[in-house]
């Protein structure tokens, strides 16, 4: 069974932006889900080993490691691999760039310049999907 040891009521906001991060929980707090945050890759890798996030959301760009790196190590940790993750970018992205410059290790992406109900309703429409299977 997938992500048998994942915490499934927990979602991680990995963003470098501290406004983003309280943004995006506050507004997934009120829809009743446990949020917890890191402000970089290398702190959400210490929490995501601790915690087991279920769903993890994540920046692309930030300082030191970016989102795509924190993929590829929850990717390769037994206990972490089979979290839904998804990439937050400022770009549009086409799958086909999804391909080339994720190399399709996040399951999808959400672009941060639409509407907080939008964004919410994204991340929400993932975790209702992944709760499905």
């Amino acid at each position: 069974m997938k992500g048998i040891n994942l915490n499934k009521n927990l979602i991680m906001i990995v963003d470098d932006s501290k406004f983003a991060r309280e943004a995006y929980s506050m507004e997934l707090e009120k829809k009743g889900y446990n949020v917890i945050t890191a402000p970089d890759a290398e702190t959400a890798f210490a929490i995501a080993k601790k915690e087991k996030p279920m769903y993890i959301f994540c920046d692309f760009h930030m300082e030191g490691l970016n989102g795509l790196d924190l993929c590829k190590m929850i990717r390769e940790d037994a206990e972490l691999k089979d979290a839904i993750f998804v990439i937050i970018t400022d770009k549009e992205v086409t799958e086909q760039q999804q391909a080339i410059d994720f190399h399709d290790l996040p399951d999808s992406w959400i672009n941060k310049h639409i509407g907080i109900d939008e964004f919410i309703a994204t991340m929400e429409k993932w975790i209702k999907m992944s709760r499905k299977v």
